[in-house]
C-alpha cells in the first residue's frame, strides 16, 4: 500500500469528482475582491524539488506573497481553514508546489485548493493530469521556465473572461479529502488525506484473502524501480 499507482493498493490524498449540477454564481463579484495576485502557503523551506529557487526566479516576473515560516506573512496552521478563506477572498492563483518530484507523488496541495475561487498552480511529477482534469489548473511542467508560466499568469490577469472560464470550469468538480487536527505540545497542524476508502479496501480483501493472495519474490526491486524514483527538477531558469 502507497501512493504508487503500482502498488495492490493506491492511497491517495484526495480525489476529483465531477458535478451532477452547477449552481450559478456571480463571478464577476468574486474577481471583483481579488485585490492580489499568486499566494504561497510553505512552511518547510529547503526540500528537494527545489521549490524556492523556481518561485525566486518567478518573482522576477510577478508578485508572489509568501505565508508561513518560509515568508514574511503569518497566519497559524491551527487556524488553517480561516487562513483558507481568508486568502481565497483575495488571491487568484495558488501555488500547490509539491517537495518532492516522484511519479505519482500528489499531496492536499492540489486536492484542498481546487475548492477554493483560486487556480492552482501546480508542480511536481507530471502525473496530475491522470487523476484531474487538466482545464481546471495550472502545471508547471507545461511551462518551459518560470518566465513562461508567469507569463500565461498575467494573461489570465489582463483577461477577465478567461480566468473566469477557468473558474467556471472548476466548479462542475469537487474534490474529497479527509482531515485531522494534530495537537502536540508547541505544534498544532491539521493533515489532509482520503484515507476512510482506503481502509476500507483493506478491510474487504482481509476478509476476502484468498482473492488477493500474491507474492513479491524482490520487495526491494519493486520499491526502487528505475522510473519511481526521486529526482531533482532542472527546469529552474
Amino acid at each position: 500500500m502507497s501512493y504508487r499507482m503500482d502498488s495492490d493498493i493506491t492511497t491517495y490524498h484526495g480525489i476529483v469528482r465531477r458535478r451532477r449540477s452547477v449552481k450559478e454564481r456571480n463571478y464577476k463579484e468574486i474577481l471583483a475582491k481579488k485585490k492580489g495576485l499568486i499566494v504561497w502557503m510553505v512552511s518547510n523551506c529547503q526540500v528537494n524539488s527545489k521549490r524556492h529557487e523556481y518561485v525566486r526566479e518567478l518573482q522576477k516576473y510577478v508578485p508572489v506573497d509568501i505565508y508561513g515560516k518560509c515568508g514574511p506573512f503569518q497566519c497559524a496552521r491551527i487556524n488553517d481553514r480561516d487562513c483558507l478563506r481568508e486568502i481565497t477572498l483575495k488571491y487568484k492563483f495558488y501555488l500547490g508546489f509539491e517537495s518532492n518530484f516522484c511519479k505519482d507523488y500528489i499531496t492536499e496541495k492540489l486536492y484542498r485548493y481546487l475548492d477554493s475561487d483560486m487556480i492552482v498552480v501546480a508542480r511536481g511529477h507530471n502525473t496530475f493530469s491522470r487523476l484531474v482534469p487538466s482545464e481546471i489548473f495550472l502545471n508547471t511542467a507545461n511551462f518551459k521556465s518560470p518566465r513562461e508560466l508567469a507569463d500565461r499568469i498575467l494573461y489570465l490577469d489582463a483577461h477577465e473572461d478567461e480566468y473566469i472560464q477557468m473558474l467556471k470550469e472548476k466548479d462542475k468538480y469537487f474534490s474529497i479529502y479527509e482531515d485531522y487536527p494534530l495537537l502536540s505540545p508547541g505544534n498544532s497542524w491539521i493533515e489532509y488525506r482520503y484515507e476512510a476508502a482506503v481502509m476500507c479496501e483493506v478491510c474487504r480483501r482481509l476478509w476476502n484473502v484468498s482473492n488477493y493472495t500474491k507474492t513479491y519474490p524482490d520487495m526491494l526491486a519493486w520499491l526502487y524501480k528505475k522510473e519511481y524514483q526521486c529526482y531533482v527538477p532542472n527546469d529552474i531558469v
